[in-house]
């Protein structure tokens, strides 16, 4: 059978049709200088990047030295992922029976190896998350679980983990015998790449090693939407495409004892504040990195180069090592001393009350003038800008601070 060479005029539908039927026979020759995997690498993309014509990368792959179970070809956002090996990015997906294909909005396995010593859970229950929270996802779009090897026999597929089930957010699935009309097939394309502009649109600072992180220090009962506005304004505002990392700080020149007095003044009214900080963790996490971007910006302006070096020493502890410490962030003052920062973000103003623990009071009291709290308020995600203070030392000396709640044991 003669392979066709005017690939760039070539229609999707013809692309995954010579796939299909052709890589089960080239699979039993070699590997080396073979047509079809030259075409899959090169040739294929081209024509597919031809059809969309746009900003989208498009790669391919039928192996690396050898025949691959599973031949993949993948759009990739250049903003968020260049490569199957991290991110998140839309595939075709080869079954090794070579009986249909995937189209399949899906995540880069190598990150979560790389970063997890359990990277098929990790990467599972990120999948999940997406699958929850996603809110335009068309009706011809699945969110079960994709097969690659048996297909056909669903119960039997063989014990082979592979990183494409695992990431798998959802998909379409085509059968060799009944592959849908060209129209059909761009249009699902477009959809699946709506759907990657979505989770695009919610990544914080579009970095989407910082968004799995936060994704998997939630539970699964968790609303991580601040409960003092509206969730669809508030929604709609964070999904835009403006990073936390490009806002403008503006630090108020009022002085600290004149915001307290403020707070001294304020009417509270019955709140739960418990549930209002559980529920304020995704606004609170895009905080956190807002300030460290703000660090690391104050470190590199230093004139002394063993401060500017630090920069790309700054820790986001709440992530790396877990949300008990009594801080957010591990930085650095400029003149290189260490120097610890606990964040709190609301979208309210200077006025707003907010939530302390006994973690980060006791920090506070041990680390002395080398705890700092930032308070971000008035955040507003149109003009890209941020008000804020910063309080230095124990808490206690610079809050005054109520009991809101009590843990009760009987007597």
């Amino acid at each position: 059978m003669e392979i066709k060479d005017n690939f760039k005029s070539m229609s999707l539908g013809s692309i995954l049709n010579l796939i299909l039927t052709r890589y089960s026979q080239e699979r039993k020759g070699e590997f080396t200088n073979n047509k079809l995997a030259k075409q899959i690498r090169n040739e294929f993309p081209t024509a597919i990047d031809k059809i969309l014509n746009s900003k989208y990368k498009v790669s391919g792959s039928a192996g690396l030295s050898k025949w691959a179970m599973v031949p993949w070809i993948g759009i990739f956002d250049k903003e968020i992922s260049n490569s199957a090996q991290g991110g998140y990015y839309v595939v075709y997906l080869f079954t090794e029976d070579m009986q249909g294909v995937y189209l399949s909005v899906n995540q880069g396995y190598t990150h979560y190896q790389e970063s997890y010593k359990n990277p098929n859970t990790k990467i599972k229950y990120v999948s999940n998350y997406w699958k929850t929270y996603l809110k335009n996802i068309p009706d011809r779009f699945i969110l079960d679980d994709i097969y690659l090897y048996s297909h056909i026999n669903k119960k039997t597929s063989p014990g082979r983990p592979n990183g494409y089930v695992y990431g798998n957010i959802c998909s379409i699935y085509y059968s060799i015998d009944n592959l849908p009309k060209e129209k059909v097939l761009v249009d699902d394309l477009y959809n699946a790449l709506s759907i990657l502009s979505e989770i695009k649109r919610k990544l914080i600072g579009l970095d989407y090693k910082y968004t799995n992180k936060f994704i998997l220090s939630q539970t699964n009962e968790e609303r991580v939407i601040e409960t003092t506005i509206n969730e669809k304004q508030f929604e709609k505002q964070f999904d835009s495409k403006l990073s936390f990392q490009t806002y403008q700080f503006q630090c108020t020149t009022q002085s600290q004892s004149s915001i307290l007095e403020k707070h001294t003044r304020r009417k509270i009214r019955k709140t739960d504040y418990i549930q209002l900080n559980e529920k304020n963790k995704k606004l609170g996490y895009a905080g956190e990195c807002a300030v460290i971007e703000y660090e690391r910006n104050k470190l590199l302006n230093s004139s002394n180069v063993s401060v500017r070096e630090l920069a790309n020493k700054i820790r986001h502890c709440s992530v790396e090592d877990g949300d008990g410490l009594g801080y957010d962030i591990q930085s650095f003052d400029v003149d290189g001393n260490e120097i610890y920062i606990e964040v709190k973000t609301t979208l309210k103003g200077i006025d707003t009350p907010f939530y302390i623990t006994n973690n980060e009071l006791n920090a506070s009291c041990e680390l002395k003038k080398r705890y700092y709290l930032y308070r971000l308020y008035d955040v507003n995600i149109q003009k890209e800008s941020i008000k804020f203070y910063t309080l230095n030392g124990p808490l206690n000396e610079c809050l005054e601070l109520k009991n809101v709640n009590f843990i009760a044991l009987p007597k």
